[in-house]
C-alpha cells in the first residue's frame, strides 16, 4: 500500500516536473533531469514492509555543477549570465528611436516634431538632422540620421570608435609650431644673450662693491700688507 502511494506521488511529481520528487528505488540519482541538470538525493525516507526494510530516496534536479547557475528554471554558465545581463542592460540604457530597438549606425528615420537632434542614438551616435518638410497643416517633419557624436570619433563595423589617426590629425599643427619656433629662435637667442650680459654686469658691480666694502673697512689692513710689499721690493 506504501509503495503504491509513493509511486503514485512519484508519478504526479514527474508529470508536473517538480523540482523534488520521491524516488522509491532511489534510482534516479544522478540520471538526467535537464540541460545541465541532474537529480540530487536531498533526503531518505525508511520504512518496513512485510518483507525487509526500504529506503525512499528524495531527489531534487539540480544543476550539474558549481560552473552553472540556475535561472528562470534552467541551468547557465555563469559567464554566459553575466555576457547577456551586460547585453541586456546596454539594450535598457540605450534610447530605441528606431522601431522600437536602438538605432544602427547611418539608419535613418522621420522625426514628426524635430525633437531629436542632438540626442543619443546609440554608443558614441547622435541624431542630425538631413532635411525637413512642411506638411500642409503647418507640421514640420524632419529626416533625422544616427550618425557619429564628432569628428574625434570614425566608423568602424557598424560602431563609432575613437580615431587612431593622432599622427595625421596632428602634422598641421606640429608643422605650424615648427614654423613659429624657427621665427622666435633669433629673438629667444637675442634675450638669452641679454641676460647673460646682464648677469656678468651684475657679477662685476657686486665684486667691485665688495672690494670697496673691504677697503672702507679694513684700510689699516690694505696699508700694511702694501708697505710689506715695498719693504721686499
Amino acid at each position: 500500500m506504501i509503495i503504491a502511494a509513493v509511486t503514485l506521488a512519484l508519478l504526479c511529481c514527474v508529470g508536473q516536473s517538480y523540482e523534488q520528487i520521491y524516488d522509491p528505488l532511489c534510482i534516479q540519482k544522478g540520471r538526467k533531469c535537464g540541460n545541465n541538470m541532474v537529480y540530487r538525493v536531498i533526503d531518505e525516507v525508511k520504512y518496513a514492509d512485510d518483507v525487509s526494510p526500504k529506503v525512499i530516496c528524495i531527489v531534487e534536479c539540480t544543476c550539474i555543477n558549481e560552473q552553472y547557475e540556475r535561472k528562470n528554471g534552467q541551468c547557465i554558465e555563469k559567464n554566459n549570465i553575466t555576457k547577456r545581463n551586460e547585453a541586456e542592460f546596454g539594450r535598457e540604457i540605450l534610447p530605441k528611436h528606431c522601431a522600437g530597438r536602438v538605432c544602427a549606425l547611418d539608419e535613418e528615420i522621420f522625426n514628426v516634431p524635430c525633437s531629436l537632434t542632438g540626442k543619443i542614438c546609440g554608443t558614441n551616435m547622435i541624431f542630425t538632422k538631413i532635411g525637413k518638410l512642411l506638411k500642409k497643416n503647418g507640421t514640420e517633419v524632419c529626416f533625422q540620421k544616427c550618425t557619429c557624436m564628432s569628428e574625434e570619433y570614425v566608423k568602424a563595423n557598424g560602431q563609432c570608435i575613437l580615431s587612431t589617426k593622432g599622427n595625421e590629425t596632428a602634422t598641421p599643427t606640429s608643422t605650424q609650431r615648427s614654423a613659429t619656433e624657427s621665427k622666435l629662435q633669433p629673438t629667444m637667442r637675442k634675450v638669452r644673450n641679454l641676460q647673460l650680459l646682464f648677469i656678468s654686469h651684475e657679477s662685476t658691480i657686486f665684486i667691485s662693491c665688495s672690494i670697496l666694502s673691504f677697503l672702507l673697512i679694513f684700510p689699516n689692513v690694505i696699508l700694511d700688507e702694501f708697505k710689506s710689499f715695498i719693504n721686499k721690493k
